[in-house]
């Protein structure tokens, strides 16, 4: 491999690995924002006596 054809490849490489640890992050606070919501929702339905 020359020079050029493996900085290309690293560039590569950390585009993807930024792209899926922001896609990862993303979901990551999805699914938190989600146990929050459920988490704060079954306690106030606990809560309440109806």
């Amino acid at each position: 491999m020359n020079k050029a054809r493996l900085e290309a490849f690293s560039d590569g490489v950390i585009a993807i690995a930024l792209s899926l640890a922001a896609h990862l992050s993303a979901t990551a606070i999805y699914v938190l924002l989600a146990l929050l919501w459920f988490l704060l929702d079954h306690h106030v339905g606990a809560a309440r006596p109806d």
